[in-house]
């Protein structure tokens, strides 16, 4: 068991997260970050010089079109994750939905995950997987940039049209991604791989609510929830998603550079 690379992994994932959520309201929260950092650079060297690493990172060395699949995986995670959240926000505090109104609309793209995750998971072991994904990261990117755009008085039914948009993007990208990334190494790594993505998976989660804390905190100077402003909270929905955005453009370009 590697020991030392878990211990320094979750002590500077919790030092990034901390960092970023305290950033507007205590003084030494630069200085914890700086300290997530050093304890992630440190846990690298680690990894390096380990024969059973937690992750291993002379795949991430050597193999570049592997390691541009996992970090795409990283941003589209990164640039999803958070969108349920942000859009409960919206419907209900905003548009004054009940919460089990605003379920209802927020189930839309995952019920289109659900239909349509196992189809290209299946044309992906026919067709390009690196193609495919490339494509679902696309209409990631298209369905954050059209919520940059929401409004006090956007129609639910165009919000719904844009929640289908993102599930399917979503749908093209996760199971062919896994493809592409299991394409890459040999059969004897599959174990590590899957692991490796897995951790990919769940820091671009931790990543993606570590902007929406970062971006909240600054859009309504540490208050909460309950005293922000229709204006606050729109404002934090919309950098938000032109963050997100940004992660969904240069994860296409990492896509795109592996073999289509």
């Amino acid at each position: 068991m590697d020991a030392a690379g878990n211990a320094a992994f979750i002590t500077g994932i919790f030092l990034l997260m901390y960092g970023l959520s305290e950033i507007r309201t205590k003084n030494y929260a630069p200085w914890v970050l700086a300290a997530g950092v050093l304890v992630l650079v440190a846990f690298v060297r680690i990894e390096s010089q380990k024969e059973s690493p937690l992750i291993n990172i002379r795949f991430l060395k050597n193999n570049l079109p592997y390691t541009l699949s996992n970090f795409a995986a990283l941003l589209n995670y990164g640039a999803t994750f958070a969108v349920s959240y942000l859009l409960s926000m919206y419907l209900q505090t905003i548009k004054e939905m009940t919460s089990r109104n605003a379920g209802f609309v927020l189930i839309t793209s995952t019920a289109v995950m659900a239909v349509f995750s196992p189809v290209f998971g299946r044309i992906s072991d026919k067709k390009s997987p690196f193609f495919i994904s490339a494509l679902g990261m696309v209409l990631s990117a298209v369905a954050s940039a059209a919520l940059f755009f929401l409004q006090e008085t956007t129609p639910i039914w165009q919000l719904l049209l844009i929640l289908a948009v993102s599930g399917f993007g979503f749908s093209l990208f996760a199971s062919p991604n896994t493809n592409a990334v299991m394409s890459f190494v040999p059969t004897e790594d599959y174990a590590a791989a899957s692991a490796l993505l897995a951790t990919m998976r769940s820091s671009g989660h931790t990543l993606s609510m570590a902007v929406i804390t970062l971006v909240m905190g600054i859009c309504m100077n540490g208050g909460t929830m309950e005293n922000a402003s229709g204006d606050e909270i729109m404002n934090s929905i919309h950098i938000s998603f032109f963050i997100f955005t940004i992660f969904c453009i240069l994860g296409i370009f990492m896509a795109i550079k592996r073999k289509i």
